[in-house]
């Protein structure tokens, strides 16, 4: 915990401390993928704990001091530019979440904002593109006829085909849940090691109260609803911003959960056991999705504070 609190410390020293842990842990997620790639997660906690700390313009300098920095390197190793847009696609939405977060003092308008972010890339793609699952069905072609080529592996064609297919379909809401997914947890990693420096313990708090309010919740389930149905073009559109709201249902339901069973006074396994469960088996997280649908009216935070 002290290293933590040391390297929070020195992110918020000034922008060339920041930019310099920025940099480091996004240049050694690059180094060795998929070993190191966790660290990208780091780059995106260090500019979001220093927006957090410094502010708005302040966190926007950094990041593009170290985007500037970052393309550097990637032109004299060979000249990509992918992934730099990519880090551009990723710490834009941290930044703006954690200026959010800084200005209104709210985890759920952060949440929020980054959800936002999240449909509009949906939104754009089809607006772009057209039909995005079919641009993403020419991306995934080639791993098919890498998979279809190797016989040792006794994959049929045609079920590769319609597996692809299949996939390519949600490629987009997958995509940007996942982007959404990403910069949050950068997010709450830099607001954790925040909380070191100022407000140890702070962060949980923040979390346990988590709530989206029935208003955007309500839009969601209207999502849900609409991508449930046979309606073609609409009902594909709707399935992949449904995948992104996806994600803050999911982590409203896990702060209900997490916040009932601490007041009811339950041990500490039961609640790593909730987090296991959640991380190991993708179905759970359709049911703690629906408790973040029902959250609003179910108020499982207030029944148990008062039955504690």
């Amino acid at each position: 915990m002290s290293a933590m609190r040391a390297l929070a410390g020195l992110v918020v020293k000034g922008p060339l401390q920041a930019g310099l842990v920025i940099v480091l842990a996004t240049a050694l997620a690059m180094a060795a993928p998929p070993l190191t790639s966790v660290l990208i997660y780091a780059g995106g906690g260090a500019l979001a704990l220093y927006t957090l700390y410094a502010g708005a313009a302040a966190g926007l300098a950094a990041l593009a001091g170290s985007l500037a920095f970052i393309g550097g390197l990637l032109l004299a190793a060979g000249g990509q530019v992918a992934p730099a847009l990519l880090l551009v696609l990723y710490w834009l939405p941290v930044w703006l979440a954690a200026a959010v977060l800084r200005y209104t003092v709210s985890l759920s308008a952060a949440l929020l904002a980054l959800t936002a972010i999240g449909l509009l890339l949906v939104v754009l793609a089809f607006a772009w593109l057209g039909d995005p699952a079919a641009w993403w069905q020419q991306q995934l072609q080639p791993l098919v006829e890498q998979l279809a080529s190797q016989a040792e592996l006794g994959l049929d064609r045609g079920e590769l085909e319609s597996a692809a297919e299949r996939t390519a379909r949600l490629m987009t809401g997958l995509m940007s849940a996942g982007l959404v997914f990403a910069a949050l947890f950068s997010l709450l990693l830099g607001r954790w090691w925040q909380s070191l420096l100022v407000n140890p313990g702070g962060l949980g708090k923040e979390f346990l109260a988590l709530a989206l309010g029935r208003g955007p919740t309500l839009a969601a389930a209207a999502l849900l609803g609409l991508a449930s149905l046979d309606l073609g073009v609409a009902a594909d559109f709707a399935t992949q911003l449904a995948l992104v709201v996806l994600v803050p249902l999911v982590l409203v339901g896990l702060a209900a959960i997490h916040a009932s069973l601490a007041a009811r006074g339950v041990g500490r396994g039961w609640l790593v056991a909730l987090y296991l469960v959640v991380g190991l088996l993708p179905q759970a997280l359709l049911l703690v999705a629906v408790v973040g649908l029902l959250d609003p009216w179910l108020d499982l935070r207030r029944r148990s504070g008062a039955r504690g």
